[in-house]
C-alpha cells in the first residue's frame, strides 16, 4: 500500500481519537489490515526481498514514493501544527512505521527477519489497471475526511 495512504490513515486517527494508547493500537492495526487490501506496490523486486537480498525497484518507482512521502509528510505536520494537535503526528509516525522499518532488512536478527517475512506475506498484490486507481481513490477520499 502506498506510504501515503498510511501517513494519512494514522494521522486521521490521530486527530480523532483523543488516546495516545488507542492511536497507537489502532494506527499499527489498520497499517497491516490496509496490506491486506489488493493493492499496486509497483515492481519493487518482492521475491529478492523476500530472500533477503534487498529491493530492486526502477528510479521512476522511487521517485514517485518520495513525492507521495512528502506530500502525506506535508498535510501530517500542516495539520498537526494548524490543530495544535500531536497525535495527528504521532498516528501517522505510528502508521508508517511497519514499512520504514522494512528499510532495515539486511538485520539478521530472527525475530526481525520473522517480522519481515510476516509482512511481506500479507501483502495482496493486485494489476497496475486495480491496484492504482484503488489507492488513489483511497487517498483522495483520506484527503478530504482530513481537511474537513
Amino acid at each position: 500500500m502506498w506510504n501515503i495512504i498510511h501517513i494519512l490513515l494514522g494521522a486521521l486517527i490521530g486527530k480523532e481519537i483523543n488516546s495516545y494508547f488507542l492511536v497507537f493500537i489502532i494506527a499499527l492495526v489498520t497499517h497491516f489490515l490496509l496490506d491486506h487490501v489488493p493493492h499496486w506496490d509497483g515492481d519493487y523486486g518482492k521475491e529478492g526481498f523476500f530472500k533477503g537480498k534487498g529491493f530492486n525497484v526502477r528510479k521512476g518507482l522511487i521517485l514517485f514514493y518520495v513525492c507521495l512521502f512528502l506530500i502525506g509528510a506535508f498535510i501530517t505536520l500542516k495539520l498537526t501544527l494548524k490543530e495544535n494537535n500531536p497525535r495527528i503526528l504521532f498516528g501517522a509516525l505510528i502508521s508508517a512505521s511497519p514499512d520504514l522499518a522494512n528499510l532495515f532488512y539486511k538485520n539478521k536478527n530472527k525475530y526481525y527477519q520473522k517480522y519481515l517475512n510476516f509482512h511481506t506475506k500479507i501483502q495482496r498484490e493486485a494489476r497496475f489497471l486495480v491496484g492504482f486507481p484503488l489507492q488513489l481513490l483511497i487517498t483522495l477520499v483520506l484527503i478530504f475526511l482530513l481537511v474537513r
